[in-house]
């Protein structure tokens, strides 16, 4: 997934609905690319993410990991998160299930 990502906070109306919503801009050598979800997914995964990268001082977050913690912060399933768009683009731009 590269670097760290920035998210910005915005609101849209959706079928006459004011909905939060997060945009999550990621930066990396090959290509730059943009994910839009739900403002509080976007503020889990932001609290996740330094967790999701691989590096020499942290072990990368295991799958089961990654769903309670999920599950805890969204009050909801996972199964739901991982059959949406948004882990499909994760997937898609490199996100490693361990």
């Amino acid at each position: 997934l590269g670097n760290m990502p920035e998210m910005h906070l915005f609101e849209a109306t959706i079928k006459g609905q004011q909905v939060a919503l997060a945009e999550l801009e990621f930066f990396d050598k090959k290509k730059d690319w943009v994910l839009q979800l739900r403002a509080k997914q976007g503020e889990w995964l932001m609290n996740v993410m330094s967790r999701l990268l691989i590096t020499s001082e942290n072990q990368p977050l295991l799958l089961k990991e990654l769903k309670a913690d999920y599950e805890t912060y969204m009050e909801e399933r996972f199964e739901l998160f991982e059959a949406s768009p948004v882990w499909l683009q994760l997937r898609e731009q490199g996100l490693l299930v361990l």
